[in-house]
């Protein structure tokens, strides 16, 4: 007859740590990390600084709007964030507020785009006309003339393939495409994209809808 041992299994027995041949035992050696001294933490500060300010100076554009051109939906004084890379993967659209460089010198320019390369644009008896239907802009104020400021040759005309016809929302008082003819596409600066000053008037710029 088989009998069985209630006895518990013997637990393995930890190996012993390794021995040099003279019998010596081996342990790992430890090391400590080496504390990092003040300037070596302030140097690697200042880098990340000048590095997130290189490359928010490449995508970005700090404004202040110095003109009335665009009253009443932005002001003197306002500051604005303008985009100056994503706009030319995304593309430009009627509606969209953008900061150009002047045709002929002088400070940059804060104005709406209206007519759009390839486009036909007229003005006729106060009323925009893109190839040839009337477009509804619920942006300028009531008075505004856009037939002012209409130099001799500009309007009618076909946009070339790089070219835009811009405008400010206070027609009566914006020196922009109606005088200079259109903007080239090397004049752009990008597109308006956050006002974040005065705080009051937080807002994404966004676009408006035909």
């Amino acid at each position: 007859m088989r009998t069985e041992s209630n006895a518990a299994p013997s637990e393995p027995q930890p190996l012993p740590p390794p021995s040099t041949p003279n019998g010596a035992s081996v342990s790992a050696p430890v090391t400590s990390a080496k504390p990092k001294s003040l300037m070596q933490d302030v140097v690697e500060t200042l880098v990340l600084i000048v590095v997130v300010v290189t490359i928010s100076q490449a995508v970005l554009a700090n404004y202040v709007i110095q003109q009335d051109s665009a009253v009443p939906n932005f002001y003197p004084n306002q500051r604005v964030f303008v985009d100056k890379v994503a706009y030319r993967f995304l593309g430009l659209h009627r509606g969209d507020v953008v900061v150009v460089h002047p045709q002929q010198g002088g400070e940059d320019l804060f104005k709406r785009v209206i007519g759009l390369p390839g486009e036909a644009i007229d003005i006729r008896e106060n009323q925009v006309y893109i190839n040839d239907q009337p477009i509804k802009e619920l942006y300028i104020a009531p008075e505004a003339s856009s037939q002012s400021g209409i130099s001799p040759g500009v309007l009618p005309r076909v946009l070339g393939p790089n070219e835009f016809f811009l405008m400010g929302d206070n027609r009566s008082y914006s020196a922009d495409s109606r005088a200079f003819g259109p903007f080239t596409r090397d004049k752009l600066v990008g597109r308006v994209w956050l006002r974040y000053w005065p705080l009051n008037t937080f807002t994404l710029v966004q676009g408006t809808t035909y």
